[in-house]
């Protein structure tokens, strides 16, 4: 018999055991638990084969997400928040978690509606298509197409799809499917800015010097103070480090103080660098916004994460550098619920995964 000891975001100390059961659970997995008379979602810190507790007085995990556990790295940092700041480690470690991710109905709220047509349908439908129902054609073409469209999709080139489609199912020419909604790049639905062409610029000889002296320096961890004026060219020795670190296949973590720096600063990245995914994490997100965005930080795909406070918990496994600007701005500091400084927690970071942090400021 395996038993867990499980994290959850409540006012009491953890971790609590529970029995596994037939489940399959590691440290880093996010499962549902029973918790006085409700259930929770919680997050594994170890599995064993004994418990202080009787098993007859434990209850049994009831069911577990389909995601890839939390790294070690997340678990270092969420435990560094909890003795530094004097949270319960339940907390640290459901700061960093979508808010998707902490509701029990998780696994629901990413399945799907999908339709098909039936062996039926494909025979029959045409025989109903006329030069004057070229929506229903467009329908119909597009299921023959795809195999399998959701509402939205279905709407898009009909109108009226669906009340086409309830017809089509009460007549037996489609069926519909629950399926699990796929993660996917974030480069198309993301706002952009007219992008223009990339004018060169030529680099002052205190840009060309600071970027040479990080750059030696990629492969450890070092943290760095850029200080400089307002228009003296931060950004643009941020965008050269983050070249060469991009070029070795590594991930570039940017934080920004304020929620409303985060479209402009997105532009010239996406300007800057456009065959990268860049994602952003913020707390203006919607739910599924924020989720994909998480999913994609934390299994590579993401070659760059900006955003603001919040983004330092992102779990990024090829992590190669940090940039913090304007280090110096107080909302780095969060001053409700638990309390954290951002800056500070991004040196952490960065020293854990030994990798290069800048931080940069006009007044440090």
């Amino acid at each position: 018999m395996s038993f867990a000891q499980v994290h959850l975001d409540v006012p009491l100390q953890g971790p609590f055991d529970y029995r596994a059961g037939p489940h399959q659970v590691a440290r880093g997995s996010i499962v549902v638990v029973p918790f006085r008379n409700k259930k929770l979602v919680g997050i594994v810190d170890c599995v064993s084969d004994v418990s202080l507790v009787e098993p007859r007085r434990l209850k049994q995990i009831e069911s577990v997400f389909d995601l890839d556990p939390l790294p070690p790295s997340y678990f270092s940092l969420c435990r560094f928040v909890s003795q530094y700041y004097c949270a319960r480690m339940g907390q640290a470690l459901f700061l960093g978690l979508p808010t998707a991710v902490r509701r029990i109905d998780f696994l629901n709220r990413l399945t799907e509606t999908v339709f098909t047509l039936s062996d039926r349908g494909i025979q029959e439908v045409p025989e109903h298509l006329t030069a004057r129902t070229m929506g229903k054609r467009r329908l119909f073409d597009l299921l023959l197409a795809e195999g399998a469209v959701t509402l939205r999709q279905a709407l898009l080139v009909y109108s009226n799809a669906r009340v086409e489609l309830a017809q089509w199912l009460a007549q037996g020419w489609a069926n519909t499917l629950e399926q699990r909604q796929n993660v996917v790049s974030l480069k198309a639905p993301m706002p952009r800015l007219e992008e223009g062409e990339i004018k060169h610029i030529n680099l002052t000889t205190p840009q060309r010097l600071a970027i040479e002296t990080i750059v030696a320096d990629l492969d450890m961890h070092q943290t760095w103070l850029l200080q400089g004026v307002t228009g003296s060219g931060k950004t643009e020795v941020y965008f050269e480090i983050m070249a060469k670190t991009l070029d070795l296949n590594r991930q570039v973590l940017v934080l920004v103080p304020e929620i409303n720096l985060t479209p402009q600063f997105e532009s010239r990245l996406r300007k800057r660098f456009p065959e990268h995914e860049i994602v952003t994490l913020n707390s203006s997100m919607t739910d599924k916004e924020r989720y994909q965005a998480w999913s994609l930080a934390r299994s590579g795909s993401a070659s760059i994460v900006l955003g603001t406070r919040l983004a330092v918990f992102a779990s990024l496994p090829q992590l190669g550098l940090i940039v913090v600007d304007e280090e110096h701005d107080l909302s780095y500091k969060q001053v409700e619920g638990v309390r954290y400084n951002a800056r500070d927690l991004a040196i952490y970071v960065a020293s854990q995964q030994k990798v290069p942090i800048v931080l940069g400021s006009a007044t440090p």
